[in-house]
């Protein structure tokens, strides 16, 4: 199949596959032709989309794909975050070989193959949860809960609530109990249950906690690190970018569920400082 990299007159849909610096476009026209195929750098979206008819623009749910999302809906085209657990994976549209037919591939990209016009919570709820449990799998129990002398009682009955507990026996009563805990616990404790407290209100269908106002603030934080303060930093840098992104899901999932508890573009500051954080994890990745 020839690249086709001239601006078309006309789009229904075009298909991103997100990738850490290159982002591959497949666009279709009306009677789901491939009218588009192109490849751009991350700092190429703006300057190649503003030359594109507005359509309907899907894309596979990652850490960049909000942030992508935004962007797009700024230049007035309508994004698409598809779970990845719907699609079959984007960079089979941009093989040059495949075995999808044109028809199949819009379906893929809007997202109507899983039969969907948004995403069901309870849908969204069962991959994340999926992600956390495999992305937090093999960290091990923390040896210190507090390393904190400055605890009043009621701050250490929260952490001392936690001793001995594997983090995927966390119940969300005892989220609801201890929902100050996040700030009592040592780095690496709030790293090793962080995952409990998420998961807890997956398994019981609950996202009324305190304790997760307290995580979406945690990350409700200034765009650049240099301001990030010593509580943040020692906790959430120490994140895999596998951990990050369940992360990401979980917040996803909360704003589809409960969007109008917090002021306006909140989430969308959260997904900017988990995208900043996983660049951050993944740099460590290769350095070491």
């Amino acid at each position: 199949m020839t690249s086709r990299t001239s601006v078309p007159s006309e789009l229904s849909v075009i298909g991103i596959d997100i990738g850490k610096d290159v982002f591959h476009l497949v666009g279709f026209d009306a009677d789901g032709k491939i009218a588009l195929r192109k490849k751009i750098r991350r700092l190429g979206l703006v300057p190649t989309f503003e030359k594109l008819p507005r359509c309907l623009v899907g894309m596979e749910s990652c850490l960049s794909a909000h942030f992508v999302s935004r962007t797009l809906r700024k230049l007035g085209f309508k994004p698409r975050i598809i779970p990845a657990m719907y699609v079959v994976p984007f960079v089979k549209l941009c093989a040059p070989h495949h075995n999808l037919t044109n028809h199949q591939m819009v379906l893929v990209v809007t997202g109507r193959e899983a039969g969907m016009t948004e995403v069901d919570g309870k849908e969204q709820a069962a991959a994340a949860l999926q992600a956390i449990h495999s992305a937090f799998a093999n960290r091990p129990p923390p040896a210190l809960l507090s390393g904190s002398l400055q605890l009043s009682d009621t701050e250490y009955a929260e952490v001392i609530a936690f001793d001995g507990l594997d983090w995927r026996d966390v119940t969300f009563d005892l989220v609801q109990a201890c929902a100050d805990v996040v700030f009592w616990f040592a780095p690496e404790a709030f790293c090793y249950y962080l995952p409990g407290l998420m998961a807890a209100g997956f398994r019981e269908n609950r996202c009324d906690s305190n304790a997760y106002d307290a995580l979406i603030g945690c990350l409700d934080r200034s765009p650049e690190p240099a301001y990030w303060d010593d509580f943040f930093l020692p906790r959430w840098t120490l994140l895999s970018p596998e951990e990050i992104e369940a992360v990401s899901a979980w917040a996803t999932w909360l704003a589809a569920v409960q969007p109008d508890d917090f002021p306006e573009h909140t989430y969308g500051r959260v997904q900017d400082t988990l995208t900043l954080l996983s660049l951050s994890a993944e740099e460590r990745v290769s350095e070491s």
